[in-house]
């Protein structure tokens, strides 16, 4: 049984999701994320067949669309084209009746259509867990609380990472929205009497990722926006694959302070840079950076990230290739090393 898409819990304070019947059956519920999508109206086969196996080999109790759902900007990209676009992406989904809760990434609105509008789109679909939510800053910043039964387990954060900064660079997460968080974590910590564990998801990473990697001379990667310098894994990352610099904000507003201050966050979920999979523990706060699934954009490395919870506030992550999780290479060579949006420009399509 799934649960019951929308269900409210106990008024505005969230949204709750009752796994009960998961714990009891697998001791745990599973959180399948797609990070990086891009999809267009056009749909990509071996996109779509990450899709469709994963949900069916993974069997999630929910799927998180961690931002550049849609592709933003392509070729004759208008209104129409990214309706079928979003539609195509979350008919994938319901066709496994799983619930499903997307944030926005940095290209959404790239194509014209504004996040309010998409915000819409996405909540025809009965399935659909995304609120507009209270914050003045962004689009989609909400929360979900998993129970078994009426025990907490664990608090979701869905946060709007925005796309730039006034300052330059990319956008940071506002003070409004960090206050937001703030006073979830105190209302659940009072309905229960003591902290709820909770997992955030957002699109762009925080700056603090850099904690995680060592500055190299050979071999590494480049640091990209403010970092100069080359950086390979330090001790802190437990797993998965640093293949590019992370792109965060230029400006640390003091995020991942915030966390620390509410004493609530035990993980951190990220997309936005395609080739990566890393997850590493930073002051007690796991960083986890999601490996991208669609083929649309660039990136030469693809697959999904799930998210194993127990009963006990505890989880784990596990990243899959596209090779594990379909048992076969891409069908399509060059999308899969540098993104069908560049292979087309290249043959000029």
């Amino acid at each position: 049984m799934r649960p019951t898409p929308r269900k409210k819990f106990r008024g505005k304070m969230t949204d709750r999701l009752d796994f009960k019947k998961s714990f009891e059956k697998a001791g745990r519920c599973g959180i399948l994320v797609f990070a990086d999508l891009h999809a267009t109206d056009k749909p990509i086969w071996d996109t779509d067949e990450l899709m469709r196996l994963s949900l069916k080999k993974l069997s999630p109790d929910l799927v998180v669309l961690l931002g550049d759902n849609t592709g933003g900007h392509w070729k004759g990209v208008d209104e129409a084209k990214t309706y079928v676009a979003l539609k195509h992406v979350t008919d994938a989904i319901s066709s496994a009746n799983v619930p499903f809760a997307p944030v926005f990434g940095n290209h959404e609105e790239d194509g014209g259509v504004s996040k309010e509008k998409l915000l819409s789109w996405y909540r025809e679909n009965p399935l659909c867990l995304m609120r507009k939510g209270e914050c003045a800053t962004g689009t989609g910043n909400y929360d979900l609380l998993i129970t078994d039964g009426d025990n907490p387990v664990m608090n979701l954060y869905f946060i709007d990472s925005g796309s730039t900064a006034e300052e330059g660079g990319y956008a940071y997460v506002s003070d409004d929205q960090q206050r937001w968080c703030g006073e979830v974590a105190l209302r659940l910590r009072s309905r229960y009497g003591r902290p709820v564990p909770s997992l955030v998801f957002q699109h762009i990473p925080v700056p603090e990722v850099y904690d995680l990697f060592e500055k190299c001379t050979l071999g590494g990667v480049r640091g990209q926006c403010s970092y100069k310098g080359r950086f390979k894994c330090g001790p802190a990352v437990t797993g998965g694959t640093l293949g590019e610099g992370p792109c965060p904000p230029d400006i640390n507003n003091g995020q991942f302070k915030s966390w620390k201050a509410q004493g609530d966050v035990k993980g951190a979920f990220f997309g936005h840079d395609h080739k990566n999979s890393y997850t590493g523990v930073l002051e007690g706060i796991r960083l986890t950076a999601c490996v991208s699934s669609g083929f649309f954009s660039y990136g030469n490395r693809h697959g999904v990230t799930y998210i194993g919870i127990t009963p006990d506030g505890r989880f784990d992550v596990t990243s899959y290739a596209y090779e594990e999780i379909t048992g076969k290479k891409p069908s399509d060579f060059l999308a899969s090393r540098f993104g069908r949006q560049r292979v087309d420009r290249l043959f000029g399509r």
